[in-house]
Parts: structure tokens; sequence; C-alpha cells
């Protein structure tokens, strides 16, 4: 079967219909767009429509568009958690990137967030990990972290990158908690699905794993929470199937 690569952070700024074309030429079957909280939080009406329009930009691409909302401003958790109540069933995607330690355990710990976004120097413990696990949660390792880098600091990011996967895929057996994204403010940031998985493969990952991290894993995601935006999903474990019935899909 052929695989549905993802890039599920794509700043919304740069998406317009030349870079939609390009992800599709790259080999990309969807793309997350993007809206930081400073964006939403300044023009939140416009921000949504935006996302709708690239919606039917995608449609008539073949590209699925998915929302997404990034926290990435430091704000305190009380504020945080304001912005959850108000847009969690408005985005299919929220991330939170910070490495702050507070607000890096409570974006392990509240269901409402989706991923965390490594930044250099994001520590995680284990009892994150055992929140992580527990709420089926994303770590999410981006190429623009290591390609803004100067040669020494592309050498730490590359260092930071292959503990987190020795951690999360040698002793915790858990790869599908991964996803790596481009993490794009402009089309040169962009980059083949295949070569991304490249860089995981040197990073210790095997390649069919790391493709993955970029086509099955951010597309089970992206379908499981429009499951649960829909009402599909009341409990976790439990979808409704359309007929009416309950069935257990596991935990």
């Amino acid at each position: 079967m052929k695989r549905r690569f993802y890039d599920l952070f794509v700043n919304i700024d740069c998406i317009t219909d030349e870079v939609l074309n390009y992800l599709r030429e790259l080999g990309f079957s969807g793309v997350g767009a993007a809206v930081n909280v400073g964006q939403l939080l300044s023009a939140p009406d416009y921000s949504m429509k935006l996302i709708e329009s690239l919606r039917q930009k995608g449609l008539e691409l073949g590209l699925d568009v998915a929302s997404r909302l990034t926290i990435d401003k430091p704000f305190d958790e009380n504020f945080i958690k304001k912005i959850l109540r108000k847009y969690r069933k408005r985005f299919e995607i929220i991330s939170i990137q910070s490495s702050r330690r507070g607000i890096v355990a409570f974006a392990c710990r509240d269901t409402r967030v989706d991923i965390l976004t490594l930044s250099l120097g994001t520590k995680i413990f284990r009892g994150d990990v055992d929140y992580i696990k527990m709420y089926d949660k994303r770590i999410e390792l981006t190429l623009r972290l290591l390609q803004q880098a100067d040669i020494y600091g592309k050498a730490k990011v590359l260092a930071y990158y292959q503990g987190m996967l020795r951690e999360f895929c040698n002793k915790k057996k858990m790869s599908t908690a991964l996803l790596f994204s481009s993490g794009a403010r402009d089309r040169g940031d962009l980059r083949d699905p295949r070569m991304m998985a490249s860089v995981l493969h040197v990073l210790g990952l095997s390649y069919d794993e790391a493709l993955n991290v970029i086509s099955t894993y951010p597309a089970r995601l992206v379908n499981e929470n429009r499951d649960k935006l829909r009402g599909l999903v009341p409990v976790r474990g439990v979808k409704i199937l359309k007929n009416g019935n309950k069935v257990e899909c596991g935990t």
C-alpha cells in the first residue's frame, strides 16, 4: 500500500497555493496548517477563515489540510488552560513547545494537548513518559531546529535527537509516540519526506520505522482527533460506529 506522508507542522503564514502544490510534488498527502497562539489571539476570526480556505484548496489538490494550534509563547499554566478551554474543539491538533519544566510537565499530563514539540534543552522525566504513554501523546522533532543551527548547534541538536530516539524507541519501546515534522516557516524549509526519514535512520531508527514516523503515526493522530471532534470517541478506547454500536478499540 502506498504511504501517505504528513508534515504536521508548517506555519500557516507560509502556506500559499504554490506551497500546497510544492508539498504534493514532494510527496506529501497531508499537512498541518499551524497557527501559533500569538496569531490566533491577535486575529482569531482571520486565523479560522484562513484555515478553512486552505482546507478547500487542499481538497482541490488532493492534499489533506489539518488545523493545528501551536502554543509556543511563555504563558503560565492558567492562561494556557484558558486557551485550551476556548479552542480545543476548534482545532484538530494542539501542541505545546517549551523548555520550561512546569509547562513541559503540564503538556504531558493535560489530555487536551496532543503534541509536545521539542526545543533544544526540553527535558522529559519518567513521570512525563508515563503520562505520554497513558494518554497516547506525541513527541515531535522538527527539521527546522536542525536546519537553523550553526555547525556546532547542529551537532548539539543531532546528539539531543539521538538521545530522545534512544529513550523512546530502544528503552521505552514507544516509537509510535514519535513525529518528525519540518516546522517550516517558508518554502525553503520544506524537504522530501524520504529525505526526512533518512535523517531519523542515521540517528538510529530502522528506515521502515522512520517512514512510519512521517506517515502512519501522524495520519493516525489526525484521524483519531477528527473522530473525537465528531463525538465518535466518547471515552478513551471506545469508538461509536455509524450503526450506533460501540466497540472496544484498545487503549
